[in-house]
């Protein structure tokens, strides 16, 4: 996440279950999420106040490396980054 966007946690306190991104102003969640979810994946937007500034990549549970990959891959592509 951080190649492209910018972090809402300060670095000293990132999560290792969840990524909350700073939203770019030109990038629209719910048609992100529509064009992820037509590959068979979906991000969360954010929470609380957060909610129109940011979006939130999981992965806790039994997600691996390559799932990760596979969702910051399909995010890249949509976004054409």
């Amino acid at each position: 996440a951080k190649k492209h966007f910018d972090l809402v946690a300060d670095e000293a306190y990132l999560s290792n279950t969840l990524t909350v991104i700073k939203k770019p102003e030109n990038v629209d969640i719910a048609d992100l999420n529509k064009k992820l979810a037509e590959m068979g994946l979906t991000i969360a937007p954010g929470y609380g106040k957060l909610k129109n500034s940011s979006f939130r990549i999981s992965h806790m549970g039994d997600y691996t490396m390559e799932d990760m990959k596979l969702v910051t891959s399909a995010i890249e592509k949509v976004l054409g980054l």
